[in-house]
């Protein structure tokens, strides 16, 4: 790209903005920021900015999913998401591949006199995988701070409740390929992906408190609420997954400090119901000890 050192750097401000703000700015104001940041690389006076999937053919009306759009009124809006707009503009897109997505970018001026130039195509290209990165970062990073003061980690998806991939990372990535060896596409792995939708059938997404995780064969999915769309987290499986929740239970209380008795009283069971109970624990966890089944719990 031939660019005036001018233009240089307006598009070298606009990329650091773009990843300062998606560390900073909440989820909900990015899109709208990160347009603002857009039009003052390429000026617009109206913009279309979301998904379609990535094998879809050419004109496919953009997916709902992530759509932001601004000097559009509701007619104007329904004809480009159809494909219908004959108003001439700009478009870009790149493929998205962790999720299986085409993001997509329409600009339009509306006076005749003031068409879009090479320049303004080149620039556009240049921004859009900044643009989709920047967004996958503060869509994660912003659902992860906000689920229940959760744990750093870097095994993270967005999907929605029918289990349709959102936003993920190359670390979920690989571990649902390593439980699905074959596993393609958007939506989630079968088993996962009804795991999430029988959460929403039963209301749990509504109710307050931790929803119930996933076990894999090798991986363990937690799962968190994230506004509309469901935040998940995602490891490999540890020993201490193979324990029910009451054995769980039993098992901190007992690490920590707790008698069997007093694990009785806390728990309203009896003292040889919380003996069998760790017996299982230590058994399941290969542990001798309670510092060794401190150790297998932390992990």
């Amino acid at each position: 790209m031939n660019a005036s050192p001018q233009r240089l750097a307006v598009l070298s401000q606009a990329v650091l903005q773009l990843h300062r703000g998606s560390r900073e700015w909440a989820a909900a104001s990015f899109d709208a920021r990160a347009a603002e940041l857009l039009a003052n690389a390429v000026p617009f006076e109206a913009c279309l900015w979301g998904s379609t999937r990535a094998d879809a053919a050419p004109g496919t009306p953009l997916s709902l999913t992530g759509l932001h759009s601004q000097g559009l009124d509701a007619d104007a809006l329904a004809e480009c998401l159809a494909g219908r707009s004959d108003a001439p503009g700009l478009v870009a897109h790149v493929n998205e591949p962790l999720a299986g997505r085409r993001v997509e970018v329409h600009l339009w001026r509306h006076a005749p006199h003031s068409r879009f130039e090479l320049d303004d195509q080149h620039s556009l290209v240049f921004l859009m995988p900044h643009l989709v990165e920047a967004q996958r970062e503060n869509r994660l990073g912003r659902a992860q701070a906000a689920a229940d003061d959760a744990p750093p980690r870097r095994s993270l998806a967005l999907c929605d409740a029918q289990g349709v991939l959102q936003q993920v990372d190359e670390q979920s990535l690989a571990l649902l390929r390593s439980e699905w060896p074959r596993w393609l596409g958007t939506r989630l792995p079968e088993p996962l992906a009804l795991a999430v939708q029988a959460l929403e059938s039963a209301g749990a997404a509504d109710t307050a408190g931790p929803l119930p995780p996933y076990y894999g064969r090798s991986i363990t999915v937690l799962i968190a609420r994230s506004g509309a769309a469901l935040l998940l987290d995602i490891r490999r499986r540890a020993d201490a997954d193979r324990l029910s929740g009451r054995q769980r239970d039993i098992a901190l209380l007992y690490a920590a400090g707790h008698s069997g008795p007093q694990i009785a009283a806390r728990l309203g069971l009896s003292p040889s119901t919380v003996s069998n109970h760790l017996c299982l624990v230590f058994k399941k966890l290969a542990v001798n000890n309670k510092l060794q089944l401190l150790e297998a719990m932390r992990a």
